[in-house]
């Protein structure tokens, strides 16, 4: 039986050990944390960096899409704010003590309460995992053969080897459940990730889709996106569009997961065009009589840029019939134009 312990040193393949181990360390995201009261114990130290990390950024985030995914509001009355302050003021000996943690807690609650209510084995969520990967060995191995090239990247060739025989009883639960998890997000994702960064690199930079877009996860571009999706609404469902300016292919995934197919090339017919940027707009401007569809223009841009923005979209309105425009501000320093329109056929004057 191989444990979860022994499942996460042989899981990874030795190149993204690599990256990991020269690009990522596992201190850096506590480092923060850990030092911002001087003051603190050191296990009052450990308490807050949890409740900084941990506490929110999984166990919360897990019981908030539990309850929602049921309609339900639920309230942690321990996390009240005057309870945390009040707990972290407390010297060590008020929490651990006579081999228990929690000490304080237990006192309090013996004062109230009956003791079989609060002196007993802890009982966590965890769903019943080994009775569904078993019950599903065979489609489980079969996800995993799928997508067996992309997966040779991210797992060493031993355990891809165990995931795709689908033979799981000797395999840690969690360890099978994760690795499914990273394969289920490749199907979906994979493709726009680009190349594995090198070791070395320098990680902040946009050198794939993935630190564009995803990982950085800045607000306006969480927002542009959600405006995208919503003004390809000016096209009916399942139309065919042609975009221009998509340099990521960003946009075509937004799109294509919004029901819209894409025109793969110039000469393949479309029921629409998209032109995102500056640039793809003054293309489309120079091309214009040989386009006789909708527009839909989506021109982000930066404060400093604004009156330039404002003087390309003014000037669609010379040769083009305007549908609907609109102007959004995403952020203290970056807007967005979202302008509709027609191209108007030329007109020529009849021969005598």
């Amino acid at each position: 039986f191989l444990g979860w312990r022994g499942a996460r040193e042989v899981m990874l393949s030795s190149d993204l050990k690599r990256v990991l181990e020269t690009d990522s360390n596992a201190f850096s995201g506590l480092r923060e944390f850990w030092g911002r009261f001087p003051r603190f114990d050191r296990l009052n130290r450990v308490l807050y960096t949890d409740v900084k990390t941990n506490l929110a950024d999984y166990l919360i985030t897990i019981e908030e899409r539990a309850s929602m995914s049921y309609g339900l509001e639920t309230r942690n009355p321990m996390l009240d704010e005057r309870v945390v302050r009040f707990l972290l003021s407390l010297p060590p000996s008020f929490k651990v003590r006579e081999g228990k943690n929690k000490w304080i807690f237990h006192r309090l609650c013996d004062r109230y309460l009956p003791r079989q209510v609060f002196d007993r084995p802890k009982r966590g969520f965890t769903p019943p995992l080994t009775q569904w990967l078993a019950h599903r060995a065979e489609a489980i191995a079969e996800t995993f053969r799928e997508h067996q090239g992309e997966l040779s990247h991210v797992f060493s060739k031993d355990w891809l080897t165990m995931l795709t025989g689908g033979r799981y009883q000797s395999l840690p639960p969690m360890a099978l459940y994760y690795s499914l998890v990273m394969t289920m997000w490749i199907r979906n994702y994979g493709k726009y990730i680009g190349d594995w960064p090198k070791p070395g690199s320098d990680s902040t930079g946009a050198s794939s889709l993935w630190h564009t877009t995803f990982r950085t996860q800045e607000p306006e571009t969480v927002s542009q996106g959600r405006w995208f999706t919503q003004a390809l609404r000016n096209f009916p469902p399942g139309a065919t569009l042609r975009l221009l300016g998509d340099q990521d292919e960003f946009h075509a995934f937004l799109a294509h997961n919004a029901g819209y197919m894409i025109a793969q090339d110039e000469m393949e017919p479309f029921d629409g065009l998209v032109c995102i940027g500056h640039e793809a707009v003054e293309e489309f401007k120079h091309n214009a009589s040989r386009i006789d569809t909708k527009v839909l223009c989506f021109v982000p841009f930066e404060s400093s840029n604004q009156d330039q923005a404002t003087t390309l979209i003014d000037s669609l309105s010379e040769t083009m019939d305007i549908k609907g425009k609109q102007s959004i501000q995403l952020g203290p320093t970056l807007g967005l134009f979202v302008v509709v329109v027609r191209p108007s056929r030329p007109q020529f004057a009849a021969s005598a």
